[in-house]
């Protein structure tokens, strides 16, 4: 990848999956930043709404189950089976 960045790769048929460019060290600052406020926002959130949106988060993991199964199975070399 020219111009910096990193690419997934099939380790079973070395073909690029997708490219993706690098951060410069600005967004890297502005990523940091906006991780840090997130964190002091997650803190002041209650336990029950802490709760609801991990469980949110569970149901989009396995509504999406056969695409992250796929994704996983072409960047690791995995069997498809394993990956699930």
């Amino acid at each position: 990848m020219t111009g910096g960045g990193f690419e997934s790769i099939n380790p079973t048929t070395t073909q690029r999956i997708e490219g993706f460019a690098a951060a410069s060290p600005a967004e890297i600052e502005i990523a940091l930043a906006a991780a840090e406020r997130a964190q002091r926002q997650w803190r002041a959130t209650s336990i029950t709404d802490r709760a609801e949106r991990l469980r949110a988060a569970a149901r989009l993991l396995r509504e999406r189950r056969d695409t992250l199964a796929t994704t996983i199975s072409l960047e690791m070399g995995k069997p498809r089976s394993e990956a699930l």
